[in-house]
């Protein structure tokens, strides 16, 4: 099997696409900005499909075809195109295609109920359907030297749970965890020479591994783990499948990739990469849906509506943050983050009164959350808990000053974003040159330039260097409102 595909039947793919696009949007008489404001899009992002140098997330194509009325010749085309390619691979299709349409997880019904694993010896099922060259991505080149230094700085744990992860077979019992040097001496093999059954070190050890990952992640700036992240997925997938074959139930193994494809689509997404974490991010929820994983499923549902900001999707962003409620109606912690992200999509639209509603309904929410909620989602105890409510306050109150111009608006974003500072645990560098650069914005849509200069010039040097893209466009948004 060769790992090297040729890109260009997937750039094709989209740049027929784009054709049929803007020749469809021009018999219906319409602009780009008019088309735009129909969907609830930007009318740049209408620019870039056209010219096939974006994908569009969720459900839009369906949209695209209603709004301009070709009867489905949209999807049609898109279809013919990559079911064209070599094994009918989608190369990382955002919408989720399935071989005969596309699929949004959003419009699924099968994403609000409780999913099950195929049965027991149906063979490999699992496998995800991303570009060869993400999926294979080669390890680092000194595997031994990486590994014990990603061991070392990140406290290698004894026992789980740790900080944030428990066990995927014992749940909060305190399950040892074998030293890293047995993790990576499986890792060195290939996934054929797993155990075809569970195996509770090699679980334990997979999950530190994981935890060890998203702290360097949270906390390191340069560091990207993309590499050791997708090819640690891939064995822990090649895995499942076995144990399945085997006639035994892959739960353990599911959760894992889960877990490890919600980290995936996350670096992905820091590199601006954001169809691949769309590709992470469904398959993800498919195997979280498949192991009965409600607590991943519901995180991920969160990394789709954040995704689907990001491209400016309003629609898609509240409907992956309501779906991300219903799904889950029992948990604080849920309803909590769903208010926060329906917040944010209102803000783009510069609807004031829907975005101060949720942001009022998010914080009573946190303000009741109970100890199961902050056993599920850690991020939301205590002080870190208050620093993510209000960054994500301060966000959705900054670009909805930046929609409607309300300078009071702005001051509010001020306050949520020094709250949020206030409480920044130590060592979150990301995080803390993300929201560093909210605050320098925040005053510059209050109108209070100074202040703004001064909020961000310790902080420049560091925020053009970086290559995380949203630091990148908190930094251009700054810039744009300085002139």
């Amino acid at each position: 099997m060769s790992f090297h595909r040729d890109p260009t039947p997937y750039a094709r793919s989209w740049a027929v696409f784009g054709q049929r696009l803007r020749a469809s949007r021009r018999k219906r008489g319409l602009t780009q900005r008019q088309l735009g404001t129909l969907l609830g899009y930007d009318h740049s992002l209408i620019s870039r499909w056209e010219r096939g140098k974006r994908e569009p997330l969720g459900d839009a194509v369906q949209r695209l075809d209603e709004v301009l009325e070709t009867g489905g010749v949209l999807a049609s085309v898109l279809d013919e195109a990559l079911t064209d390619r070599p094994n009918g691979h989608t190369g990382g299709h955002t919408g989720g295609h399935t071989g005969g349409h596309t699929a949004s997880f959003v419009s699924s019904p099968s994403y609000l109920s409780s999913g099950s694993y195929p049965s027991a010896g149906s063979g490999p099922s699992f496998s995800p359907s991303v570009p060869q060259q993400i999926l294979f991505s080669p390890m680092p080149a000194d595997t031994s030297a990486v590994a014990g230094e990603l061991a070392e700085s990140h406290n290698w744990p004894s026992r789980l749970p740790n900080a944030e992860l428990t066990c995927p077979l014992h749940g909060g019992a305190r399950c040892p965890v074998p030293d890293f040097t047995y993790v990576f001496a499986a890792l060195a093999r290939c996934p054929e020479t797993f155990p075809h059954r569970q195996d509770a070190d090699l679980i334990h050890g997979l999950t530190a591994l994981l935890e060890c990952l998203v702290v360097r992640n949270r906390t390191e700036l340069a560091q990207s783990d993309n590499a050791w992240v997708e090819r640690v997925l891939r064995m822990v997938v090649g895995w499942a499948e076995q144990v399945n074959a085997s006639g035994h139930p892959p739960t353990s193994q599911l959760s894992l990739s889960a877990h490890y494809a919600m980290l995936a689509g996350r670096l992905r997404r820091q590199c601006g990469q954001n169809a691949a974490a769309m590709a992470w991010f469904t398959h993800g929820m498919r195997w979280a849906e498949a192991c009965g994983n409600v607590v991943v499923r519901a995180s991920l549902l969160g990394e789709l509506s954040m995704l689907a900001r990001a491209e400016h999707d309003v629609p898609s962003t509240l409907s992956y943050a309501r779906v991300l409620s219903a799904l889950t109606p029992d948990r604080g912690w849920t309803r909590t983050l769903s208010h926060l992200y329906q917040a944010r999509g209102h803000a783009l639209t510069g609807d004031h009164g829907e975005c101060t509603e949720q942001l009022s309904l998010a914080r009573r929410q946190f303000e009741i959350l109970g100890p199961r909620d902050r056993e599920e989602s850690p991020c939301l105890d205590g002080s870190a808990g208050l620093m993510l409510l209000e960054a994500t306050a301060a966000g959705a109150l900054r670009d909805l000053a930046v929609s409607t111009g309300d300078r009071s608006v702005a001051r509010q974003a001020v306050a949520a974003t020094h709250t949020a500072l206030e409480h920044l645990p130590e060592g979150m560098l990301p995080s803390r040159l993300l929201l560093t650069l909210r605050l320098a914005d925040s005053y510059a849509c209050a109108g209070d330039r100074d202040a703004a200069r001064e909020a961000a010039s310790p902080s420049l040097r560091s925020a053009s260097l970086t290559t995380r893209a949203l630091i990148t466009q908190e930094l251009d948004g700054l810039r744009l409102r300085l002139g």
